[in-house]
């Protein structure tokens, strides 16, 4: 400190005696001495202490030990949002692929009543006709021709419905013949059945033995050898649930 500095020391010093003197006039010059140097060895220890940056160095410390606080939750949210992300395709073996793999709907492949179309049609879902169709049919699973719908052609399918009118081969498990249906044909299927005001007009296979429909029963029985013989000139069955007796009485 340099000797201007040092007077203008003591000349604050004296002025603060005096104004303290005046203020409190009941309290001895020495103890107003004693405290104003107090006061003073207090304010240069502070401010020393903020020139050497102790202060900044707290802070400092402080703010290192939040940072380092937050960066070890870090790891721990970042191990969450690494398990909400899916892993890259190549990563994956394959059952995980497999299980990771959307599933697919199956769709309804529909034929509306003002559509008329020719050509095959093939789909892997079930198939629902209100149209026409001149074609053959290959499903997965059911065809279903609806009341009003009109196929020409084959039909291949696990199950076959028909409200409608369809002639053709029809080659599934189960055909069901409903009210208003007519068929005209030969159906391979195991199982066959005609409801109530059913038409079909042809041959139906039930497994390796031809069967014959008896007219007007909705009942279907095997063709044995006699009776291949003697219907050999007729081979084709007509059936028609909805039979009723004509204006002279007879069935």
């Amino acid at each position: 400190m340099t000797n201007t500095g040092m007077q203008l020391w003591i000349i604050w010093l004296v002025w603060i005696l005096w104004i303290l003197d005046v203020l409190f006039p009941e309290v001895s010059l020495l103890k107003e001495s004693a405290i104003l140097i107090t006061g003073i060895a207090l304010f240069l220890f502070i401010f020393s202490l903020l020139r050497k940056g102790f202060f900044m160095r707290l802070l400092k410390r402080e703010s290192k030990k939040a940072d380092d606080s937050v960066q070890g939750k870090m790891p721990e949210k970042a191990l969450t949002d690494s398990a909400l992300i899916p892993p890259a395709a190549g990563s994956l073996s394959a059952g995980d692929a497999d299980v990771l793999k959307p599933v697919r709907t199956r769709k309804d492949t529909f034929i509306s009543p003002e559509a008329r179309l020719n050509g095959n049609l093939e789909a892997q879902g079930n198939i629902v006709i209100e149209g026409q169709l001149d074609g053959n049919i290959y499903s997965s699973h059911q065809v279903r021709i609806e009341s009003g719908g009109r196929v020409t052609g084959d039909i291949h399918a696990q199950h076959i419905v028909i409200n409608g009118d369809a002639k053709g081969n029809f080659h599934a498990e189960t055909l069901t013949l409903q009210p208003e249906g007519r068929v005209e044909g030969t159906i391979y299927s195991d199982g066959l059945v005609i409801e109530k005001g059913g038409v079909f007009i042809g041959q139906s296979s039930l497994g390796q033995s031809e069967t014959k429909a008896v007219a007007g029963k909705g009942i279907v029985k095997p063709i044995t050898a006699a009776q291949d013989q003697k219907s050999s000139s007729a081979p084709v069955a007509i059936i028609n649930t909805d039979h009723r007796p004509d204006e002279k009485g007879h069935s």
